[in-house]
């Protein structure tokens, strides 16, 4: 069954298309997830802080990059290695090295860290990175996560 976690190319790296976070959706998401906190939803305020600007909370933006991510061809790899993931397990060490304010162009890389057996011979649980970069190349997210796989075929 070791050859069911063979056919996973641990160490593959996939790039997102980019999204630019228009100040409109920026507000949005801020209202809809009650994240409206000073740092979040006032710009006066924020012109004070050595940020300038208001920020996106981590989670907000862990969560944005993990929908980029779904926009590279990570998923078509795995589907054509015959492994399908099936469930999120968990997310885990989430950093936020950078800030992400209104108007930035955000990209995903997920790389894919490990993979190891479960009890049962044909699945697995898949560890992969997350990393978030905007427009100047500078990481806003990294966050691990773990997701249970099975074969496709």
């Amino acid at each position: 069954m070791t050859e069911l976690t063979a056919r996973i190319p641990v160490g593959a790296k996939f790039k997102s298309r980019g999204r630019t976070l228009s100040d409109g959706e920026f507000s949005l998401l801020t209202t809809l997830t009650w994240t409206t906190t000073e740092q979040h939803s006032n710009a006066e305020w924020m012109k004070q802080t050595p940020f300038g600007e208001r920020i996106l909370s981590g989670p907000l933006v862990a969560t944005l990059i993990v929908g980029l991510a779904t926009t590279s061809d990570f998923y078509r790899t795995l589907d054509q290695a015959g492994i399908r993931l099936i469930a999120l397990l968990g997310m885990e060490k989430a950093t936020f090295p950078a800030p992400v304010q209104p108007n930035d162009t955000l990209w995903a890389e997920t790389e894919i860290a490990a993979a190891r057996l479960t009890r049962r011979p044909d699945r697995g649980v898949l560890t992969w990175i997350d990393r978030g970069f905007n427009q100047r190349g500078e990481i806003v997210s990294e966050t691990t996560l773990n997701g249970l796989f099975e074969a496709a075929d």
